[in-house]
């Protein structure tokens, strides 16, 4: 296949849509969860119409985190600054299972990443591997710094739908200026390693995506990575806008936002979520999040939140190792939460969707 730019849509399913068709098989397998389609459509149709603070159903995408230690220094990421918000060690494979043989008939994705490198976990293909038995589409997002040859072949027998590289630069003199830490030949090495082993196999799995966030450091880079990602044969390239120190998101109004990251904006506007003239975030469709009605996030350690944005053990809506999910899902820091953004009674203000309301953080 040729490599494809991506365009991500506002609806996180939108994103498999891009790629179901060359893996009709895994479509065929969601065909086969009446519970889980049936559960998308009812969820759907309470968040797009009815907005209730109590969702009957469950959340049809969900993100787990499978442990929050990473190598790199990344500026901008609460795990590459070394904060200690949240606790860190790694997600096990049985408290994996136990959330999906709560939630796997109703969940038609899995996203396993957040704020760690996903490899470094080793039981993180045995979850892939469990997941997609349950016919849920699994993606991940890993820098490709914890690689070998077993990674490769456990990488595609998991069955992993998609795996996103975080690659920010074309060369190792801009990578490093935002990914610390980081070795360009190296990843490079591994992309082409993994690309030479699909087509050895004859395999389309996992679809490849390199994921670079333009920085004013990297944007004359894009060109060279478009020929790049075209010669070694990546699937998909995106070419991604650069947002605000992430732990501090929700505590930012679009002016400070733009004073947290202007150091880092490229100058062209096309790959920037900030426009300089306003000294702002651009102006966008309000976000009505509908991750409380649709998905969920896990923390290794079972914490749930309410966006994969949220940093910050203080924020947590309950643990679902501890209590279970479906315990948590409706109980009253989600509930008053979708108040809030259905603005029918007074906010509470103990939740982060409270502060991220007041600030205008996520428009």
């Amino acid at each position: 296949m040729s490599t494809r730019e991506l365009r991500l849509g506002r609806n996180e399913i939108n994103h498999f849509l891009t790629f179901i068709k060359d893996q009709p098989r895994d479509l065929i397998g969601i065909l086969t969860k009446p519970k889980a389609i049936l559960n998308c459509l009812l969820v759907e149709f309470q968040h797009r119409l009815l907005k209730p603070s109590y969702v009957a159903g469950y959340p049809y995408h969900l993100t787990i985190d499978t442990g929050n230690i990473c190598p790199l220094r990344c500026a901008l990421c609460p795990t590459g600054q070394q904060k200690k918000d949240l606790p860190q060690g790694f997600l096990a494979f049985e408290d994996f299972k136990k959330i999906i043989d709560e939630l796997g008939d109703y969940l038609l994705i899995v996203e396993l990443y957040n704020w760690g490198e996903p490899f470094l976990n080793k039981d993180f293909f045995r979850m892939v591997k469990y997941a997609r038995d349950h016919n849920i589409l699994v993606t991940t997002s890993s820098n490709l710094n914890v690689f070998d040859e077993q990674i490769c072949k456990d990488l595609l027998w998991s069955g992993l739908n998609i795996l996103m590289v975080s690659l920010d630069g074309a060369s190792q003199k801009t990578v490093e200026t935002y990914q610390r830490g980081n070795n360009f030949a190296k990843v490079f090495d591994n992309i082409k390693a993994i690309v030479k082993k699909k087509r050895k196999l004859n395999i389309r799995k996992p679809l490849l995506q390199w994921k670079f966030f333009v920085t004013r450091f990297t944007e004359k880079e894009v060109p060279r990575a478009k020929k790049l990602a075209k010669e070694v044969g990546v699937d998909q390239i995106e070419f991604a806008k650069l947002l605000c120190d992430m732990s501090q998101r929700f505590f930012l109004d679009a002016e400070s936002q733009f004073e947290n990251v202007k150091d880092w904006l490229p100058h062209n506007e096309q790959y920037s979520a900030y426009a300089r003239n306003l000294k702002r975030k651009k102006k966008s469709l309000s976000n009505d999040c509908s991750s409380l009605w649709t998905r969920s996030v896990m923390n290794w350690d079972g914490s749930i939140f309410p966006c994969c944005n949220v940093y910050g053990e203080k924020w947590s809506f309950g643990n679902a190792l501890e209590e279970g999910f479906c315990a948590v899902w409706n109980n009253d820091a989600y509930m008053a939460s979708r108040k809030i953004v259905a603005n029918t009674k007074a906010a509470n203000k103990k939740t982060i969707c409270y502060i991220c309301a007041k600030n205008g953080a996520m428009q």
